[in-house]
């Protein structure tokens, strides 16, 4: 069990994980509705996260998972982007358990794709690792209606 003193998420950066976004492929994600218990299926692109390092990472299980970020040319920043549609988040709590990423084992994530529209340029982020940039198509009123711009 971890303990609040062992801080290991600040440990995970790009000196320790390289993240792979294929924002061109596609494969599915399901997501369970809590109150009607259906079950839907969502079209995502996947993500994949690599321990390029020569020791065991501990990866929370809490975890607050991939975030897109999205670029804003007039701040030239990016921002947390929330989908409308379809949002991983993870929970915050008084549990700490995590599992155990071996050198060059990948966990592999899917991400919804928001609606089409414009092309943004974009990143993922998985704690202090980021992508490479990539272009996505986000529909416009997905971006005017993100509240509380969380910016990196």
């Amino acid at each position: 069990m971890y303990s609040k003193k062992d801080d290991f998420i600040d440990s995970l950066s790009n000196k320790n994980l390289q993240i792979i976004v294929k924002e061109n492929d596609t494969i599915p994600l399901y997501k369970e509705n809590y109150n009607t218990k259906a079950i839907k299926k969502y079209f995502s692109f996947p993500i994949f996260i690599k321990n390029i390092s020569n020791k065991i990472l501990r990866i929370p299980t809490e975890s607050k998972s991939t975030a897109l970020y999205i670029y804003e040319d007039s701040l030239d920043r990016f921002y947390f982007a929330r989908n409308s549609n379809y949002m991983i988040c993870g929970m915050t709590g008084g549990i700490y358990s995590y599992i155990e990423l071996k050198p060059n084992e990948i966990l592999v994530y899917a991400y919804p794709y928001f609606k089409s529209g414009t092309k943004q340029k974009a990143k993922m982020k998985f704690y202090n690792a980021s992508s490479k940039e990539f272009e996505i198509s986000i529909d416009d009123k997905i971006i005017q209606n993100q509240r509380n711009r969380r910016y990196e």
